[in-house]
């Protein structure tokens, strides 16, 4: 019996793993369709197809290379080349997606939203400790440049058209636009209230609306992103 008990001390302390070590990216369908997740950091570039409430495991990122995670809906296939919002062919947000992102660094995992591309589903990314916030964007009205399938265009542009190709949030320098490359947009006043805790134009920080969109995890880097989650957009002060 006390053979038996140390083996199994040992069987449990082999295979116990602290928290802040359990690294994983996981994502989550909630929504009532499938969507495709496109994951892409370095060179790896991988499209999930995921059926309505289910999930899977993506690849895990080097450190300090940060993960872009994304959504894609209404796809003719699982190349996700040609969809209703985002896809793969996508010439920088010809029609919307938005993006998770998330970059790992030993022990602790940097997380946030970004709709820089447009929105077009709820989006909610948290880790499994629940003293780091999760953070949430849910548009349900009021888009002011309204997309394909309830979608929303990018906030750095004012029209369908002008979200095309570089004249995207990201890369905007169209004087026509009437911003610097990083600086808010048409619309980031908007997109900031209607979701505090994602990034609204690129270089969106404490500084601007008093919020910052990042959010930093030390106590535990297992993440989920979840489509379509129950709530409303967060509204946390992490400045």
């Amino acid at each position: 019996m006390q053979l038996f008990a140390s083996l199994l001390l040992a069987a449990v302390t082999f295979v116990s793993v602290p928290a802040s070590e359990a690294k994983s990216l996981r994502v989550w369908n909630n929504c009532g369709d499938r969507v495709w997740f496109h994951e892409v950091y370095g060179s790896f570039s991988q499209v999930y197809g995921v059926n309505s409430h289910d999930g899977t495991y993506l690849s895990m990122p080097p450190d300090n290379e940060g993960v872009a995670v994304k959504v894609y809906t209404g796809c003719s296939d699982d190349s996700a080349t040609s969809c209703t919002t985002g896809g793969v062919n996508n010439n920088g947000g010809a029609s919307p997606f938005i993006i998770a992102e998330a970059t790992y660094v030993g022990n602790t995992v940097n997380y946030d939203i970004s709709p820089l591309y447009g929105y077009n589903r709820a989006i909610k990314i948290n880790t499994g400790d629940t003293n780091c916030p999760g953070v949430q964007c849910n548009i349900n009205s009021g888009c002011p440049v309204p997309g394909p399938d309830g979608s929303c265009y990018a906030p750095c542009c004012s029209s369908a058209s002008g979200c095309l190709g570089t004249n995207n949030c990201p890369y905007d320098s169209n004087p026509n636009y009437n911003h610097a490359y990083g600086a808010p947009g048409a619309n980031s006043d908007w997109y900031h209230n209607a979701c505090p805790n994602a990034y609204s134009f690129p270089d969106d920080d404490c500084s601007n609306y008093g919020h910052t969109p990042d959010v930093s995890c030390g106590d535990n880097t297992d993440v989920t992103v979840t489509l379509c989650p129950n709530g409303a957009s967060s509204n946390y002060n992490f400045c």
